[in-house]
């Protein structure tokens, strides 16, 4: 009698053991649920980043309209920008700006430059609603 109660307590702590080494079916999928939220979390798909995207270049679209008043109006930055203070991602914290977002529904638009003296910097960077580059110029 006495070894069949050592026997039972014995495989009653062995199964207490074990099963506190392993997981219920629940329970794995209940971490592999979180452990793909995770990398959810980490790594945004390809449609999470081109909406992300398209949302950030037309909010700045926005920005830069209120800034000049509307649309087809430039805007004239009469100060160097600090950080935080513009819409861009990384402006050039050396550079004055002229910014401006003009509707093509009417046609085309042509940019005309005022005679610069030579050895003066000056760029035009034109970009679509995307920011693809369309022209850039850069002088000297």
């Amino acid at each position: 009698m006495k070894n069949l109660i050592k026997l039972t307590l014995v495989t009653v702590i062995t199964f207490s053991i074990i099963s506190c080494g392993t997981k219920s079916k629940k329970e794995e999928s209940t971490d592999s649920k979180s452990a793909e939220a995770t990398e959810i979390l980490a790594k945004p798909s390809d449609a999470d980043f081109l909406a992300f995207m398209v949302y950030h270049h037309m909010n700045y679209m926005i920005t830069t309209a209120q800034q000049a008043s509307g649309t087809n109006k430039l805007f004239h930055t009469r100060e160097l920008p600090t950080e935080g203070t513009d819409p861009v991602v990384t402006p050039a914290l050396d550079h004055i700006y002229t910014k401006a977002v003009i509707d093509l529904t009417d046609g085309p638009v042509t940019v005309t430059f005022p005679e610069v003296e030579e050895g003066r910097y000056y760029s035009i960077h034109i970009t679509d609603m995307e920011h693809y580059t369309i022209y850039d110029e850069v002088f000297p």
